[in-house]
C-alpha cells in the first residue's frame, strides 16, 4: 500500500488497514495527522496469526471510533461488549508503534 491509499482507507468507515503497512509510513502518518492537537491512537481492530489490522484515530475520538467499528460489523450485544474490551486492550499510541 502507498501512503495515500493508507490515508484513504483510514478515512473509510468499517475499513481497517494491515498494521505492517501503517508501520512502514509511521513518521509520515504522524506528520500528516499532526493537525490533531491530541495523541493519535492505533486502534487495533482485528488480530490473526499472520497479521493485525487497525485504524489511526484521535484520542478524543477513540470511543466513537470503537463504536463505529463495532456497529458496522453487525454483532450481537454480547459480542459487541467483548469486542469493545479487546479493542481497548490491544490499541496503543501510534508514536509507540
Amino acid at each position: 500500500m502507498k501512503l495515500h491509499e493508507i490515508i484513504e482507507a483510514n478515512e473509510t468507515p468499517g475499513l481497517s488497514i494491515e498494521i505492517q503497512e501503517i508501520k512502514k509510513y509511521k513518521k509520515s502518518l504522524l506528520t500528516y495527522y499532526k493537525h490533531h492537537n491530541d495523541q493519535l491512537i492505533l486502534m487495533v481492530t482485528d488480530i490473526y496469526n499472520a497479521c493485525q489490522y487497525g485504524k489511526i484515530v484521535s484520542a478524543n475520538e477513540f470511543n466513537e471510533a470503537v463504536e463505529e467499528h463495532i456497529n458496522t460489523a453487525g454483532m450481537t450485544e454480547g459480542d459487541k461488549e467483548c469486542e469493545r474490551e479487546l479493542i481497548r486492550f490491544d490499541s496503543i499510541l501510534l508514536a509507540n508503534l
